[in-house]
């Protein structure tokens, strides 16, 4: 049931007519318009609904900057076998636009085990 009808269900519909091919020496006829009870004149209905819509939405975000302290991981047997890296310490990100526009600020404690 559409809107239009709960608001105003005594008001007629404007009615397209159907396009059929005309068969040659058949008249066409003219719209008709069927309407049930009288104008006016209102049903009522009482109803209830509910609904429940769970979606999963991926979070994109996009890395504006990062501060790093560059450590050396070494191989306990072998000092001259190592690896650098960098540890992240702060991580700035953001995500959407508009009013839905979300920046996010990470930072790690970055210890030593």
């Amino acid at each position: 049931m559409s809107l239009e009808l709960i608001i105003r269900p005594f008001q007629t519909r404007d009615v397209t007519p159907v396009n059929r091919p005309s068969a040659p020496g058949v008249a066409e006829g003219d719209p008709v318009v069927l309407s049930f009870g009288h104008e006016g004149e209102i049903k009522m209905m009482g109803a209830s609904f509910s609904s429940n819509r769970t979606h999963y939405m991926e979070h994109k975000s996009v890395e504006l900057n990062r501060q790093v302290t560059p450590k050396r991981i070494e191989n306990p047997d072998d000092p001259d076998q190592f690896l650098m890296v960098e540890l992240i310490d702060k991580l700035t990100a953001e995500a959407n636009r508009g009013p839905n526009y979300q920046k996010t600020e990470y930072e790690f404690k970055n210890t030593e085990e």
